[in-house]
């Protein structure tokens, strides 16, 4: 036999239906799936970032080379002069101005580098025309 204080009241103002239950996990749901693909860009976007970063740093060693040697490395000279002087700028080449050897671009393809009028352009084979650093 159930007791007064036993018997539990519920008040209609306050109780949720299954309908309004599923509506606010519908919703909740609805809402991560626009958010989810927003923040996580998955693994294509990263190696287009890493390219982007590498790109980035081979730029800064080639200004930093420009500002010793008064030239960009030439296209045939390529990132190489980056490591070891090129034989006409053994007295201005204050280098190495990397670290190590640059390493392939994400996808396994090295970085294309070319020189032209004091302006160097550095480009991964599949990255897209807005991933082109473009330096003068």
């Amino acid at each position: 036999m159930l007791r007064q204080s036993d018997k539990r009241t519920f008040s209609g103002e306050a109780d949720l239906t299954l309908i309004e239950l599923l509506a606010v996990t519908l919703a909740v749901l609805f809402v991560a799936y626009l958010l989810i693909p927003r923040v996580y860009s998955g693994p294509a976007n990263t190696k287009a970032a890493a390219a982007q970063s590498d790109e980035a740093t081979l730029s800064a060693a080639l200004h930093q080379f420009h500002l010793d040697c008064k030239r960009y490395p030439t296209s045939r000279e390529g990132v190489a002069a980056l490591l070891r002087a090129p034989a006409t700028l053994k007295k201005d080449w204050k280098g190495p101005y990397l670290t190590k050897a640059v390493d392939p671009d994400p996808w396994g393809n090295p970085y294309r580098y070319s020189e032209s009028n004091d302006h160097f352009t550095i480009t991964s084979r599949r990255a897209s025309a807005a991933d082109i650093v473009d330096a003068e």
